[in-house]
């Protein structure tokens, strides 16, 4: 088995794929992370797209982190281009997704993406970290993952033929919106019903209107970030390559650490590295982070300085998916110098073709004895 992983030089926004490879050179799995930019460079994310997957290639899970445009306006042009149907798994940072579709004013790529998930029939999943899940219960088999189970606590989801993990979640403070209203409309719709949402969609928007409004009179609802982490089961050894104008070799597990548009300042940095720590020692005792992202596009607002630390041990290197000459950047440039200084290594992944990352692991299962096999 190959995996292949890919982070996209689509300048300021997000299109991560992850990919895996039987004998033959098929693929048996296709996963993908956020699929947008604000690249000004014409039809990059669309090239990306058709240079990754095969025309009508199955997308059997599709990560969302947030709703920003720079993250989810080309989800439409990744569902045109592959195939999205009822057995793909979109999971969403929200409790009940299909709410989604009354924000249409403030999320415009969003809500029409899920408005067409619904028309098609594939399962969405909502994240919720009010579930109390200290203890790990059994992982979920993609298979048997849909749109009525809704993640958080310490749930992960299986690709059992491949022998891998994702554990997507969120720090418990960042739903407070969210909550609020869901609170308002409970009592009007059922929350997962979307013919009963979609018929109500009036009054609910108008519900919507009324919270969390900012100065320049959008909802602010999207305090959401959905981190995901992508790792190898306990039973696997793993051959690593990671291409990024440089050529890195090693036998480290190709672990990922996806963090969206999060801002770890503070305890944020903490809470998440006890998150992922405790659920690496539970399903792949002995594996450690390879990459992270660095969060918000490298904005100094959200960035940890524990990242630049020496002495942190919590991953390898580190990636940011920046423009750093658009004029809606957010990315600060010193954080440059602070990886340098401290001696770790920071992946800048631009709109510039070159600065693709790209990582290609063969995977071994462990076989009883000394033995090990493909």
């Amino acid at each position: 088995m190959v995996f292949k992983r890919v982070l996209h030089p689509v300048g300021q926004g997000a299109f991560f794929t992850e990919q895996f490879f039987d004998n033959a050179g098929k693929a048996v799995f296709n996963v993908a992370y956020d699929c947008g930019s604000f690249t000004s460079l014409p039809n990059l994310v669309e090239y990306e797209i058709r240079n990754t997957f095969e025309k009508n290639a199955h997308i059997d899970l599709l990560f969302i982190s947030h709703f920003d445009e720079d993250h989810v306006n080309k989800l439409m042009v990744l569902q045109s281009q592959t195939k999205i149907d009822k057995d793909t798994k979109v999971v969403i940072p929200f409790k009940y997704p299909y709410l989604l579709m009354v924000m249409d004013e403030d999320y415009p790529s969003l809500s029409r993406f899920i408005m067409r998930m619904f028309n098609i029939g594939a399962q969405v999943v909502g994240v919720d970290e009010d579930i109390d899940e200290n203890r790990p219960g059994e992982p979920i088999d993609i298979d048997k993952l849909d749109g009525n189970i809704t993640l958080g606590g310490k749930n992960v989801i299986r690709l059992d033929k491949v022998l891998w993990y994702y554990y997507p979640f969120m720090l418990p403070d960042q739903s407070s919106l969210q909550k609020v209203f869901e609170g308002k409309v409970k009592g009007k719709v059922k929350l997962d019903d979307p013919c009963e949402i979609l018929a109500k969609r009036k009054e609910l928007r108008d519900i919507y209107k009324t919270i969390g409004k900012t100065k320049g009179g959008v909802t602010r609802i999207n305090v959401n970030a959905l981190f995901m982490l992508s790792f190898p089961a306990v039973d696997v050894v793993c051959n690593t390559n990671i291409w990024h104008q440089i050529n890195l070799t090693g036998k480290a597990a190709p672990t990922c650490f996806y963090t969206g548009d999060s801002n770890l300042k503070g305890n944020g940095y903490d809470e998440v590295k006890q998150r992922v720590t405790e659920i690496l020692d539970i399903y792949s005792k002995g594996t450690k982070v390879c990459m992270m992202q660095v969060p918000h596009h490298g904005s100094n607002k959200c960035f940890p300085e524990k990242m630049t630390d020496r002495t942190d041990g919590f991953f390898e290197c580190a990636f940011v998916n920046c423009n750093p000459w658009h004029r809606q950047q957010v990315f600060d440039s010193s954080i440059i110098g602070e990886f340098t200084r401290n001696g770790k290594m920071l992946l800048l992944v631009t709109d510039c073709y070159h600065s693709m990352v790209e990582v290609v692991a063969e995977l071994f299962k462990i076989k009883r004895g000394n033995d090990v096999g493909r």
